[in-house]
Parts: structure tokens; sequence; C-alpha cells
């Protein structure tokens, strides 16, 4: 049996990115890595199985020269044997092939296997009017691009077990396999996973950040929790990556302690009416069935804003936040009607001042050359004007004052962790009376996560109306009240 234990050094111009003298998978087990985002947890296993970019890193693996590396028997075994799902779906997909025809293309070309993975991923037949398609930006969208992508992976562990070439020598690896999922196309994607692994086992390492597989599979009556190991990647003040058993009762526990702070009779302080039309989609809400006419927010009450992957829940996001132009628009806010209003009057009346929104990619939202001193300076706030005043801004976030030189750093070079912290906070500054929050744990530790809802509550005692978007479903259900979960459908004309 293959021992899958590997000693990893990549570095850039000198700078470690990842070092880890004994990085070692369960042959025959599921290996679940978690860490915040920037960390490296991808960029080691893409090294393992022979996929890092040996021309712009440098790199060692069990003591050989990269290049040995890609190249020997071992790797070959690898890409033979298992397969690899990258965390940015489009990035796995040829865009002049159809989704179907790399779907069965080469090692996956048996397609008996076909109609059952994809029936099981779509809960129905839905898959058949996307598959004919070059796959596009934005169509199918990246949870369609997932579970095809998942899909792919599930054949290729039903197709080596049908030839009997499955063994706890197969190792596959999935990189976020299940962060643009929402938890029923997840947990359709890890009951076919476990029913495989169950099959026959083999060697599993999943990445993620999605915290609430733990007391899914912990309690998963088919006793899959006995085959899992739970580790998580951090880094020492050092600089030096620490790689440590986490124990999964920490976050059972403290996940099933939460319930929703904040109260459900406050003044309405931004409403959005049901049936507004964006990007040729009309969007719809709901309150369980029911239907109802407005998306309202209240001071001091959490709004949680749910739908599938793709439907348009950061759509509806930047409509309240003047972003997106609409039709059929009715939206006040903070007692001031928008229905009409251009960029000028969003930019003198709402935002820093009334409203603020923490987007879901916090490079999206942040200067990568910025530094941080200059992320919180640039808000021209007078609270923020002094290194000091930033450090003590930044503190509840970092559990202890960051050193003075990270205000100094620039924004390129944080880990994803410290990008989404600082995109939270600088969200934050303006004290808005409507804050939206969209994915907020996206790329976070269990120790951040933890941070970020006692900071939730505090927003929330203060009056803040929150609209939060986000796929942990598990967290979020546990701190809203079933009358202030909101359903968003979108219909095509």
């Amino acid at each position: 049996m293959t021992r899958f234990s590997f000693s990893v050094s990549v570095s850039s111009e000198g700078r470690n990115l990842i070092s880890l003298s004994d990085f070692t998978l369960e042959p025959g087990k599921i290996t679940v890595l978690f860490g915040e985002s920037g960390i490296g947890k991808t960029l080691l296993a893409k090294t393992i199985f022979g996929l890092t970019d040996a021309a712009r890193l440098e790199a060692t693996v069990n003591g050989e020269t990269y290049s040995s590396w890609q190249q020997s028997d071992r790797v070959t075994s690898f890409r033979k044997a298992g397969f690899f799902v990258l965390q940015e779906p489009s990035s796995q997909f040829n865009p002049s092939m159809t989704i179907h025809e790399q779907y069965r293309e080469a090692d996956l070309a048996r397609p008996d296997f076909e109609t059952s993975i994809l029936n099981g991923l779509w809960k129905s037949d839905g898959w058949q009017n996307l598959a004919g398609l070059f796959p596009q930006p934005f169509r199918p969208s990246g949870g369609e691009k997932q579970r095809f992508l998942l899909a792919m992976a599930l054949k290729k562990m039903a197709i080596q077990d049908d030839a009997g070439k499955l063994s706890p020598d197969s190792l596959f690896i999935l990189d976020e396999p299940t962060g643009s999922l929402d938890n029923g196309f997840r947990n359709a994607f890890l009951e076919l996973l476990i029913l495989q692994h169950q099959k026959q086992p083999f060697t599993l390492l999943l990445i993620t950040h999605d915290y609430t597989l733990i007391p899914w599979l912990e309690r998963h009556p088919s006793g899959i929790s006995g085959s899992v190991s739970w580790k998580e990647l951090s880094r020492a003040d050092s600089g030096e990556h620490l790689l440590s058993r986490f124990d999964p009762s920490d976050f059972i526990s403290w996940q099933d302690q939460l319930s929703p702070p904040g109260r459900t009779d406050g003044q309405i302080l931004a409403e959005l009416n049901s049936g507004v039309i964006c990007h040729g989609r009309t969007l719809t809400f709901s309150s369980g069935s029911e239907p109802i006419g407005t998306l309202a927010l209240k001071a001091g009450t959490l709004t949680y804003l749910k739908a599938a992957s793709g439907v348009g829940k950061t759509t509806v996001a930047r409509i309240l936040m003047g972003l997106y132009p609409a039709e059929n628009q009715a939206l006040t806010l903070c007692g001031i009607n928008l229905s009409s209003a251009g960029p000028s009057v969003w930019k003198r009346l709402i935002w820093g001042k009334k409203a603020s929104m923490a987007f879901q990619l916090a490079d999206e939202a942040l200067n990568p050359l910025a530094t941080v001193r200059q992320v919180f300076t640039a808000l021209h706030r007078p609270e923020l004007a002094s290194d000091d005043q930033i450090l003590r801004y930044l503190t509840p976030v970092f559990l202890t004052s960051p050193p003075k030189d990270f205000l100094s750093a620039q924004v390129r070079f944080l880990s994803g962790g410290q990008k989404q912290r600082l995109n939270l906070m600088r969200s934050l500054a303006c004290r808005p009376e409507v804050l939206i929050l969209d994915e907020p744990l996206n790329g976070v530790d269990f120790k951040t996560i933890r941070i970020f809802i006692r900071l939730l509550s505090q927003i929330l005692s203060e009056g803040t109306a929150i609209l939060l978007i986000s796929h942990n479903e598990d967290i979020f259900d546990r701190l809203t009240l079933a009358e202030n979960r909101v359903n968003l459908t979108a219909t095509s004309p």
C-alpha cells in the first residue's frame, strides 16, 4: 500500500510560500483540511499532484527537485488513478468544447455511469439543458460548473472501481468542492461520495472552509466519521507553517449553542419590491412558501437572503447599493426614495454615509496596491486618522493588536483571511445604518468565524439593519428566525 507522506517546500524569489516536513494522508481515508484562505492549502495539494508551475516557483517534494517529482512514477500514478478538482471551476473547463464532450473525453469516455451521477447531483434531469453548452464565465453558473466537475470526479471513481483499479492507493483531491453549493446540492454530492468510498475505499484530500461539514459527517448514519481525519493548516507568528489535528467537537458544541441575536420589531430602514427586473431576470421574494411584496430590512435585525448559487443574491445586494440599474424598481433606504436615483445621488447621500457593503471577494473590494493604512485613511474618518487608532480598531478581529509594520503591508501580500477581515472592518468604519454582508465567512478559519459572529451580535445591538448572503446555512439558520429568512427566485422571459 502506498504511503502518502510528503515533505514539501515551495518558495518564490526567496520568499517561503509553504513548507511542511511531514504532510501525511491516511491511505483509504478522507482527510479534511481546514485553514484560512491564502495559507497555502491549495499550493500544497497542487504541488503534491504535480500541478505547480515549476518555471515560476522553486519547489521540492520528498527531497526531489520539482521537475523530477513531476516526471516521477508516483505523480503519473496519481493522475492515472485519481482526479484533482480545482477550486475555481471555470479554470478547469475548455471553452472550445461542450460540457458533455469534456465529461466524456479521455479516461472519462464511458457513458454508462453518466445519468445516475448527474441526476444525483442535480436531484433531477435538469443538467441535460446545460450539458450541450460551451462553458462561459457566467453560464453555466459557478455552482452548476462545480457540480459538473464533481460529477467528473465521481465518474472517475466509478470507472476505476468497475475496472478493479480503485484502491487506497488512488488519490483524489477536491479543492473547495462545495464552496458554490447550497446545502441541498452539497449534501447530494456528499451522499454520492460516501457511497462510493464505502463501496471501495480510496484516499481523499478534501480542502474546505466549510466547517459545517463537521457535524454533517460526524453524525451521518453510515458511520463514515470513522474514516475521516480532521486537520488544520495555520501559520505561527514566526511565519512557520503548522499542521495540527482539528477537534470536531469544538465546532459542533459551538454551533449547537448559536441562537438569534438582535430583534425583529425595528423600524424598516431599507425596502425593495418583489418583481424587480435586472439582467433580464425577474427577482421575487418569499418567506417560506408564501410570496412577500418586499424585501424589508429592519433596524437591529439580521435578514438572511437565501437561494441556490447563480440565482441572483449578489445581484439583489448590488441593486440595494445602487450598483446595478434595475427595471420595475421601488427602492427606499433610510427614508430616501432611490427608485430612479442616479450615481450622484447615491454618492452624495448613501455610500459611506447611510449604507455600506462587504463584498463576497475581498480582492474585488480592496486595492491590491494600497497599504493597510491607506485602506482606512482613504475613508477620511477622524477616528481612524492615526496608526494607533487604526490598530485599536482592528484589534477585535485580530484578537490582539497587529504589529505596527502590518499597516505598511500592501493588501496583495496579505492572506485571504486577513483581506476578509479588512473587507468587513472597512465596511463598518462609516457606522452604517444598513449593512450588506455577501459571504462574510468566505475564506476564513474557525477562530475568525467566531470573531465575526460576536461582532455581528454587537453591530445588531447598535441598531444596524443587516442583510446577509451566505451558503453557510447551518450557521445562519440558527442566527435568524424563520420570519427573517427570505427566499429568492429568478425567472427569465
